[in-house]
């Protein structure tokens, strides 16, 4: 009788966790991690991606970045994030700066990014609607980093969250990049663990 409690509590312990990783915990591992919305050449604008989780990601999952009300990108089908991955999503991915690049590129379907703020959301489809995986209002004054400057020059630098951890809708967990055109495709220069 011991015996048959201790089995169905740890198959209910062993289904817990394959919920956990496999279910809506998933879907908040995918977020906006950077944003260079101003650099001198629009063509440098991107809005980074991390997945912070311990699995791989299908981002056919996700519908794709929606800037502004307007879908800005649809991930080609079949593309994936491994854990810890950074993606760019980008005005133009046959750019040079973006063609020798070791990180995956993505190019967003038109327009750019505001200077005076936007809002910038991650969706994913479900059922004939959409669901908002992830949303960051940026904006250039406080509590968000000032142009993104932190104390350098605006067009050089993009503004970064301190730590995956932390609310990526509040500005005042985001700072300015300590490396100029930021660091896209890597883990971020104002990392704070």
């Amino acid at each position: 009788m011991i015996k048959k409690t201790v089995v169905k509590s740890l198959t209910a312990v062993i289904v817990v966790l394959f919920l956990t990783v496999t279910g809506a915990a998933a879907d908040n591992w995918l977020m906006i991690n950077e944003i260079h919305y101003n650099p001198a050449d629009t063509e440098l604008e991107f809005v980074e991606l991390h997945n912070a989780g311990p699995v791989e990601l299908l981002l056919d999952d996700y519908l794709g970045l929606e800037i502004d009300d307007d879908v800005e990108l649809t991930f080609p089908v079949g593309s994936t994030m491994q854990p810890g991955e950074y993606i760019a999503c980008v005005n133009d991915a046959t750019d040079p700066r973006w063609t020798e690049v070791s990180f995956q590129v993505f190019e967003l379907d038109s327009g750019v990014l505001a200077n005076s703020g936007d809002k910038i959301n991650l969706l994913s489809p479900s059922c004939g609607s959409l669901n908002l995986e992830d949303t960051v209002t940026y904006d250039n004054y406080a509590p968000w980093p000032e142009d993104g400057k932190n104390g350098y020059d605006e067009e050089l630098h993009s503004i970064e969250l301190i730590n995956p951890n932390l609310d990526n809708d509040n500005g005042a967990n985001w700072a300015g990049s300590s490396v100029v055109g930021g660091t896209p495709g890597a883990q971020n220069s104002v990392y704070t663990p």
